[in-house]
């Protein structure tokens, strides 16, 4: 990495304005391939097109690891091709990147192309990007603030690649349920609006842009392409429900009567006839549901925050749900953003905000709190760790410590848990042996499955449906067996699916489970009993 950067300082600017310094190296088989730097050949010339179609361009890099000082451009002006083409194309294993590039119109989307082309994607060590961006601090602030001033006429979808780009990396192992506890808990101090109890450090506005980064956080980790669409599918300036702006409370409780859902055919003739008010910055969708839904002088903080939390409830409904109804939750994600929008409308209200600057707060307070970097590590990518000091800090004041507090039976090992309560089946079958079920059984199956789900997922030779259904199997069996119980019935599935593998898919698996114990070794010892008799 460090030889990299070196060789991205010889650089070549073709003038104008600021360029950046990029360094491009392939490593195969242990050794290097070669190097290239941007304008090394010919001005302008990005380092990884020299270094691929000029340097290397007769040699075999299938399967090597490229390692670039900025995020692979996805845009070039014809005939040229961008450089995660010529990557996805000559057979990339992997790419280390330094830094994402600061120009919003690759920012992100490089990395989020390698990842669609199957391409394994790391980035640089913070203290490494810090120097790539000392090495290109012109060209940073050049792209630093491409929307002046600050916030102002940003997109809405401009905002939630922006900050799901920052965070993706950290986001990327965090499940689901775990995003949607981050926006409770972010929500859950709007009670204090409510309630009226004091606390010092509490400020409507941070809160509120953490809201809205952790909901851009669920809809990035749902696959929501963009969170616009979403948006306007339910809400095209229009209730869902009585279809009207501003919405009538009787045909809205006429509409809901007839029917459980919006008529959506409906809502989507109203969004291509409406289209050209369709709302562009975040300041903008927040009038737009002003319109829709005013607010009335009978409306209070309690009232307001128990449909929000009434609203919350029910997107978490729609998330547990999601894998056999995934549309319920594109549903209920707008209704939460909606909800956001109108606590922001009813503070405003409350407080007597002149209309002119009706947004302007909002958009402020998001640009604040996510100034197109980390603000806690100063990194355009998050370097923090995953769990801050500072949270760990509140938690601990909250708290009982321990072990100072005696802790009795408040908190036992799991292994304890399975004893008091006798969890969990006796002996599971694995083809002809029979394992005996202990807590030192469980465990290594939680820790196998956990490890090998993410080689399937990244296994050149494995059929993509029979990925899919062994990383299914082994995670409902690792989730399990993380909570110190097993079943059968999860067992039985893996199995099933290894008996119906061919034998170059099963002698893959064979290696990908390596050696742990005795439930890997009765695994194996199917596997290799299948290869011999598949009527085993």
């Amino acid at each position: 990495m460090e030889k990299v950067i070196e060789v991205g300082r010889k650089s070549h600017s073709e003038g104008g304005k600021p360029r950046p310094e990029v360094g491009a190296l392939l490593l195969k088989g242990g050794g290097i391939l070669d190097a290239a730097c941007r304008g090394e050949i010919e001005d302008g010339e990005h380092a990884e097109f020299t270094l691929l179609e000029r340097k290397l361009r007769n040699v075999d890099v299938h399967g090597a690891t490229l390692y670039t000082t900025l995020e692979p451009c996805t845009s070039r002006n014809h005939p040229k091709s961008p450089c995660v083409d010529h990557i996805i194309r000559r057979g990339i294993a992997k790419v280390l990147v330094g830094i994402r590039d600061p120009d919003l119109n690759v920012y992100g989307k490089g990395i989020l192309r390698l990842k669609e082309g199957k391409i394994e994607v790391e980035m640089f060590p913070s203290d490494l990007q810090k120097v790539i961006e000392d090495n290109n601090s012109d060209y940073i602030k050049f792209h630093s603030n491409p929307l002046s001033p600050g916030p102002v006429s940003r997109r809405l979808d401009d905002w939630y690649y922006t900050i799901n780009s920052i965070y993706f990396d950290r986001n990327y192992y965090r499940d689901v349920a775990s995003i949607v506890a981050h926006l409770v808990e972010i929500v859950g101090g709007f009670s204090l609006l409510a309630t009226r109890k004091y606390k010092p450090d509490f400020d409507f506005w941070p809160y509120l842009a953490k809201a809205i980064a952790w909901w851009f956080a669920l809809c990035g980790k749902l696959n929501v392409g963009s969170v616009e669409d979403l948006l306007w599918l339910k809400f095209p300036y229009v209730c869902p429900y009585c279809a009207r702006c501003p919405h009538v409370d009787a045909e809205c409780a006429d509409a809901k009567a007839k029917a459980d859902t919006p008529d959506w055919h409906t809502l989507q003739e109203i969004g291509s006839k409406n289209f050209s008010k369709r709302p562009a910055s975040l300041r903008e969708w927040q009038r737009m549901f002003l319109d829709i839904y005013p607010i009335s002088q009978t409306e209070a903080y309690d009232v307001v925050l128990g449909r929000f939390t009434e609203e919350l409830g029910e997107l978490s409904e729609a998330i547990r749900v999601f894998r056999a109804v995934p549309s319920y939750v594109l549903s209920e994600a707008a209704d939460v953003f909606a909800w956001l929008m109108h606590l922001v409308n009813f503070m405003e209200s409350s407080n007597k905000v002149p209309a002119k600057d009706r947004g302007k707060l909002l958009e402020q307070s998001v640009y604040d709190q996510y100034p197109d970097r980390c603000k806690d590590c100063g990194q355009i990518v998050c370097a923090c760790p995953v769990i801050l000091s500072k949270t760990l800090g509140r938690i601990a004041r909250e708290g009982p410590t321990f072990p100072a507090v005696p802790t009795g039976d408040v908190l036992v090992s799991p292994p304890q848990m399975s004893a008091k309560f006798d969890i969990g089946i006796k002996q599971i079958p694995v083809g002809s042996a029979e394992l005996k079920v202990t807590s030192d059984l469980i465990t290594e199956i939680h820790e196998t499955s956990c490890a090998v789900m993410e080689k399937i997922r990244t296994s050149r030779s494995l059929e993509d449906d029979t990925k899919r259904m062994l990383v299914a199997g082994f995670e409902r069996l690792g989730s399990l067996a993380g909570t110190q119980r097993l079943n059968g019935a999860y067992v039985d599935n893996i199995l099933r699916v290894i008996m119906f593998m061919n034998k170059g898919e099963r002698d893959e698996l064979l290696a990908l489970l390596g050696s742990h114990g005795p439930w890997t070794n009765a695994v194996q010892e199917f596997i290799r009993a299948q290869k011999e008799d598949p009527t085993k």
